[in-house]
């Protein structure tokens, strides 16, 4: 077979690793895979990936985003190399993950998909195709989604705009252009997402579950005392908290009240970007900036004694399969797919309040708490999702 990818991103953040793991799976076998990616061009020197975008191009992209709220509609170049290069590989199939990221236009790209008559796979990685606007839509409790969007609640929200409000005929626009295409299968890592999908305008696309994997190899990190003696600061415990970006979703607030109240047995240590103002950490916190050292971040995990994530909006966060790799429970709320994401290894906590989480740490801190045991690590292993894909690839080209 040959297989071709396109996503914004290449062996960075959770999707560009999901990429990599495929594109490599399929070349080390009898078959040819690339993936064409728009963002992010730091990793050109890999094999089985090709980087399309244009710098200028995702800045104006961006900025008629915040104007305008036009996002997906722009960077029309990129695209047109970007079908270029699809002819040129001749795929057999084309697996899409995520068309945002200011790097491609939707509409050029699925109008040549109704022409090209190549089945594609699409992964959701989040709710974007189906929304006029947002990826995330549970803690607005926003339910436009359903018939028509319009005066959208989260604008500010990515992908911004700061101006314009175009939610009503950007889902308008994504109704029609996404809808009709011969042959597309929806795919995504939580039965929570396949469910939302039959609930949208996708509907009558087959959707399948393949959760998300990660490669356990080089997840698993090792205890190192001279790192646990550093972020515990004399406690006893070490609660961990992990997010790209701490952006509202990842409820920085509901942290900062855990690591003020357990200040003296515990320390809380935040990694990942603090977006917004300063001074949003409390004094309690032990931040370290986002990382992409691997080898550090896993021994950041191995370290700890407790993994919280207490996300307001979630689809399948990798960070809870990281922490069960290394043997932490993870405490999270019931929020999108982060509960299958924790493989029954911590506890999941119904009300999304931080009162809620405080109780539930102080009946681990007790003993009261039966966190259940960590699952094997061949459930979790990127192999597994890797097989499933490359089975979904032959029994829609056969």
């Amino acid at each position: 077979m040959r297989i071709l990818q396109i996503n914004s991103v290449y062996n960075i953040g959770s999707t560009g690793m999901i990429c990599r793991s495929i594109a490599e799976a399929l070349n080390a076998g009898r078959h040819e895979a690339t993936t064409l990616y728009g963002r992010w061009p730091v990793q050109r020197s890999l094999p089985y990936a090709q980087y399309f975008g244009n710098q200028l191009s995702t800045y104006f992209h961006v900025g008629m985003t915040r104007l305008f709220d036009r996002h997906g509609l722009h960077s029309n170049g990129n695209t047109k190399k970007c079908i270029h290069l699809i002819e040129d590989f001749a795929p057999d199939l084309i697996h899409l993950h995520n068309i945002h990221g200011y790097y491609l236009n939707y509409k050029l790209l699925f109008d040549f998909f109704k022409s090209y008559n190549r089945p594609v796979v699409w992964t959701l990685h989040d709710c974007w195709p189906f929304t006029g606007h947002c990826p995330h839509f549970t803690k607005s409790g926003c339910e436009k989604w359903r018939t028509l969007c319009g005066h959208c609640p989260s604008l500010w929200d990515y992908p911004a705009s700061w101006l314009i409000d175009r939610s009503e005929k950007n889902f308008i626009d994504k109704s029609e252009y996404f809808v009709g295409v011969k042959n597309l299968t929806l795919a995504a890592p939580s039965q929570w997402l396949a469910d939302l999908t039959r609930a949208s305008f996708l509907k009558d696309y087959p959707a399948v579950v393949i959760p998300n994997g990660i490669d356990v190899k080089h997840v698993q990190g090792t205890t190192d005392p001279a790192l646990r003696k550093e972020i515990a600061r004399g406690k006893n415990y070490v609660f961990l908290a992990v997010a790209g970006i701490w952006d509202s979703r990842k409820n920085l607030q509901a942290v900062n009240k855990v690591a003020d109240h357990f200040k003296e047995v515990a320390s809380t240590v935040v990694v990942g970007k603090i977006k917004g103002f300063p001074g949003q950490l409390s004094e309690n916190v032990f931040h370290i900036p986002r990382t992409y050292d691997r080898q550090y971040l896993m021994s950041l995990f191995a370290s700890a004694d407790l993994f919280i994530n207490p996300t307001l909006e979630d689809n399948y966060p990798t960070v809870n399969l990281e922490a069960v790799a290394n043997r932490l429970p993870v405490i999270t709320f019931d929020t999108g797919g982060s509960r299958a994401a924790m493989m029954d290894y911590g506890a999941v906590i119904q009300q999304n309040t931080s009162r809620s989480l405080i109780n539930t740490i102080e009946m681990w801190l007790a003993g009261e708490l039966d966190v259940g045991s960590p699952p094997s690590l061949d459930k979790i292993d990127h192999r597994n999702m890797v097989r499933k894909y490359i089975e979904l690839y032959e029994n829609i080209i056969t």
